[in-house]
C-alpha cells in the first residue's frame, strides 16, 4: 500500500498519533513495515497499569543491529518513574533528577489543562547478548513476561524520555447543552453525573469545566486539595 493511500484505523489515540506523523510528511507506512515487521517485534506489553492507576504500553523490537529497542508510550505519570534520562533540546542525554522530573510534570500539567490528552514516549536499548541472558535466566517466562519484568523503576535499562505529545479530544457541540438539560443548575443538580476517564485529573478538570459539569470555584477547591473528588461527584 502506498503512503498516499494509507489510512490509519483502530484506537483513536493511535490514529491521532499516526495522522500527526502523516501530516508532518513522515512515511509512516514505510516505517511501520520496516520497524514493526512481525518478525522484528519480539515482545509486547499491551497494557499495564502503574501504581498511580495510569496506563502505558511497550514493545521490544529486534532491529538486527545487535540491540533490542524497547519503545514505551503512555500517561506521563506512568512512564516517568521508569526513566533515568531525558533528551535535551539538542538531543543530548540528561540525568532525570528530581528537579527535571518536576519540570517535566509541570509542563505536562499545563498541556493537560488546555485540555489535551498528553502521551509520553520513552526508549531504551538493550544489547542483544544481555537480552538473551535475561531470557535464559527466566526460562519459565514468556518473552512478554520478561519485558514486563524489566519495566520497573531503577531497573538500570537506561530508559530515556524522548518527548511528550498532546492530543485534543474535541468536545461534541451539544455536550454542554445536553448535560445542562439533564442536570439542571450545576449548583443544585437534579441528577448526579459522574465522569469516568482514563486521562489525568488536570485534563478531567478542564473538560468538566468546559462542559459545565463543575464550576470554576469547584475546580479551584479541587486544585487546593480540599475537594479532590469534585470531578467524580459533581
Amino acid at each position: 500500500m502506498g503512503e498516499s493511500k494509507f489510512v490509519p484505523v483502530g484506537d483513536g489515540t493511535d490514529v491521532g498519533l499516526l495522522k500527526f506523523l502523516q501530516n508532518a510528511d513522515i512515511p509512516i507506512q514505510t516505517e511501520i513495515n520496516r520497524r514493526f515487521d512481525v518478525n522484528r517485534v519480539i515482545a509486547n506489553v499491551p497494557l499495564r497499569t502503574s501504581s498511580a492507576g495510569l496506563f502505558y504500553t511497550a514493545c521490544a523490537v529486534d532491529e538486527g543491529d545487535g540491540f533490542i529497542n524497547v519503545h514505551i508510550k503512555g500517561a506521563p505519570q506512568a512512564v516517568l518513574p521508569l526513566a533515568e534520562y531525558v533528551c535535551g533540546d539538542a538531543g543530548q542525554l540528561l540525568p532525570l533528577e528530581q528537579q527535571a522530573k518536576g519540570d517535566f510534570l509541570d509542563e505536562v500539567d499545563k498541556m493537560a489543562e488546555t485540555p489535551l490528552r498528553v502521551i509520553a514516549f520513552a526508549h531504551a536499548e538493550i544489547e542483544k547478548t544481555n537480552w538473551d541472558q535475561m531470557v535464559a535466566m527466566r526460562r519459565e517466562n514468556t518473552l512478554n513476561e520478561v519485558l514486563s519484568s524489566l519495566l520497573v523503576p531503577n531497573a538500570g535499562l537506561g530508559i530515556k524520555i524522548v518527548g511528550a505529545l498532546g492530543l485534543e479530544d474535541k468536545i461534541r457541540p451539544k455536550a454542554k447543552s445536553a448535560l445542562h438539560h439533564a442536570m439542571g443548575p450545576v449548583e443544585d443538580p437534579r441528577i448526579t453525573v459522574r465522569m469516568l476517564t482514563g486521562d489525568t485529573l488536570a485534563t478531567a478538570r478542564a473538560v468538566a469545566l468546559q462542559v459545565g459539569l463543575v464550576t470554576e470555584a469547584q475546580v479551584l477547591e479541587a486544585k487546593s486539595g480540599r475537594h479532590q473528588n469534585v470531578i467524580m461527584d459533581a
